[in-house]
């Protein structure tokens, strides 16, 4: 069950893709529940409503490499890759980075939805379109130096001043050990770039960081 103020982010998440909220189910993950696994077969696009998670695409080895955040604010849907090309076998894992309050909207109703109307395939496409913009932009990135990479990294993921992505992502994130990471996290507060709270980093000197990228 979900509350009422619930009901009402949920029909506004939803509203603006033209999707009846009958055809939605609410459902919760807790931080650390598996939303999607790679390579299973899923029936249902997740839209994300409150909280956020992390995406990682898994190599035969067990490797893996953390792709990017979804979260209600950004890149929201979960499973919209795989509802472009028609496959029902998911292309990357995704896990609860916090609690999370999504709605599950059947494939097949979206499938008629994505050829039919073309609000929701455009809205669609443009969010692929930007996670690719994001994806170039972040291997343009890869070429400078763990303090360039980490400090446009920083202002990116720093909403209100304070990042709070967990290290042990930022690191596989950004092509880093967990130890060069602390490192230059040690550097930027001794130079009074950033300062480490219960919250997380604030940064201090959001130019003089911008300037280190």
């Amino acid at each position: 069950m979900i509350t009422p103020q619930e009901q009402a982010l949920c029909e506004e998440a939803i509203r603006p893709y033209g999707i009846p909220m009958e055809a939605c189910r609410p459902l919760r993950f807790l931080a650390g529940d598996v939303v999607v696994r790679q390579g299973f077969l899923g029936e249902h696009l997740y839209l994300i409503v409150k909280g956020s998670a992390h995406v990682r695409y898994y190599t035969e080895d067990g490797k893996f490499l953390a792709m990017r955040h979804s979260s209600a604010a950004f890149s929201g849907f979960i499973g919209d890759l795989e509802l472009a090309l028609g496959i029902r076998e998911f292309q990357n894992s995704v896990t609860a980075e916090t609690d999370m309050l999504c709605l599950a909207i059947p494939y097949r109703t979206l499938e008629v939805l994505f050829l039919t109307d073309v609000r929701f395939s455009n809205k669609i496409a443009q969010i692929l379109a930007k996670r690719d913009v994001e994806s170039l932009q972040g291997r343009a990135a890869a070429l400078g130096t763990g303090e360039r990479r980490l400090a446009a990294y920083l202002l990116e993921e720093s909403p209100g001043g304070v990042f709070r992505q967990p290290l042990t992502h930022t690191a596989a994130v950004l092509g880093l050990s967990y130890r060069h990471l602390l490192r230059i996290l040690s550097g930027l507060q001794e130079d009074g770039l950033l300062k480490k709270e219960p919250d997380g980093y604030h940064i201090l000197k959001k130019e003089a960081l911008a300037a280190r990228m």
